[in-house]
């Protein structure tokens, strides 16, 4: 994963250090308790394990703040639930994070699907295929605290389901084909981006002009940004 993605990630898990042991809930009324955090999205109280820390926190903090999704339109606490039949509760499985387009989070609503059990992509993308092919999601998230995949479902001929890579998310309110059709100048780069301009910005002249050609050595140097 290349150096300053995982510098995101990072940033995450420091925003999230005041919320472990004993932080206080989004409305201030409430702390959780030690080994406990208080949930992002739904302000109850969550068991800090590595997995709630490292990964489902920052990315539901991402899609508020770099993706611009409300929370009104998030799930974390309770758990949503895939499942082939509407009625089979036995063949669900809860998904870390669920986004719906509309706040009143009917399954016909559910656009975004984020696991973050699955410790690497291989895992992460068959249980991604699996959570698409049951449910009305359109994209799938997998995100382990310092490695990401995005994944689009779509129809061919015959109503065969097939899936493919994406580069980024759509931001809220934009459609999945929205992605890439926006000049330079209407686009938001990430806070990543920000803070590696910001590292680069601070290093001696000389290391600076060594770091920029070690960056272009054996391709295009590429500028990420958020849809």
């Amino acid at each position: 994963m290349p150096r300053k993605k995982m510098q995101a990630e990072k940033s995450g898990l420091d925003a999230l250090s005041n919320e472990v042991e004993g932080a206080q809930s989004p409305d201030g009324k409430e702390s959780a308790a030690a080994g406990y955090l208080i949930d992002y999205i739904s302000g109850e109280s969550v068991r800090a394990t590595p997995e709630e820390v490292e990964a489902v926190q920052v990315f539901a903090r991402r899609l508020v703040e770099d993706f611009e999704y409300p929370k009104s339109q998030i799930t974390t606490r309770p758990q949503y639930r895939v499942r082939r039949h509407p009625s089979n509760e036995s063949k669900s499985y809860p998904v870390d994070i669920a986004v719906f387009s509309k706040a009143r989070k009917t399954d016909s609503d559910l656009l975004v699907v984020v696991e973050c059990k699955a410790e690497n992509v291989r895992e992460g993308r068959k249980q991604l295929e699996i959570y698409l092919t049951m449910s009305e999601a359109k994209i799938g998230v997998w995100f382990n605290g310092k490695e990401h995949l995005y994944l689009r479902k779509d129809y061919v001929a015959g109503g065969k389901i097939v899936f493919q890579p994406l580069p980024t998310l759509p931001r809220g309110g934009q459609r999945v084909e929205d992605i890439g059709l926006y000049a330079r100048k209407d686009l938001k780069p990430t806070k990543e981006l920000k803070s590696v301009s910001q590292r680069h910005s601070e290093l001696p002249r000389g290391k600076r002009k060594r770091h920029h050609e070690r960056r272009e050595v054996g391709g295009t140097n590429h500028q990420h940004f958020v849809l």
